[in-house]
């Protein structure tokens, strides 16, 4: 409690021990001692006096969030098999409706639907497989059902403030 806000550097000098640590590896050592290296990695750690930074994250990330939680509400519309390519226009036609609909037209980007179809292509959500056309997305097995997407989407959701 205060007039300043936790998470106010505007009026400080940032510092490394602020919000980032330098980090050659990925490990979950505390410790502040990090060689300079010419490649760095960055690890963020939960400072006491910035408890809300999460919320913080989800809040930058709500466009991002918004449009994997509608990808996933798409799961049981979209047409499959299909082409990355084919099955990414599907899925920017079903945002730019729902956007329509909600009002919310941040997740209505290209980029954020390329950025659902990968990612859930690398969870495994949406599976590749080769065939004469080119290669061809298809649902996984345990997305199949209905229940499953609908759990995948809730997962989502949590995380949109």
């Amino acid at each position: 409690p205060g007039s300043r806000a936790a998470c106010d550097t505007g009026r400080q000098r940032l510092s490394a021990k602020l919000l980032w640590k330098p980090s050659g590896d990925f490990t979950d050592s505390d410790s502040d001692d990090f060689e300079e290296a010419e490649g760095r990695y960055f690890r963020l750690s939960q400072q006491s006096r910035c408890p809300d930074f999460f919320l913080f994250l989800c809040r930058l990330l709500s466009p991002l969030l918004q449009a994997f939680a509608q990808a996933a509400t798409f799961l049981h519309q979209g047409q499959l098999p299909d082409t990355e390519s084919g099955y990414t226009e599907q899925l920017l036609q079903f945002l730019q409706a729902t956007a329509q609909e909600e009002g919310f037209f941040e997740c209505a980007d290209p980029n954020l639907a390329i950025s659902a179809v990968w990612t859930f292509r690398d969870l495994g959500v949406l599976q590749q497989m080769p065939s004469p056309a080119g290669p061809m997305l298809y649902l996984s097995p345990t997305f199949t059902s209905r229940e499953n997407q609908e759990k995948l989407e809730q997962f989502i959701r949590q995380f949109i403030c």
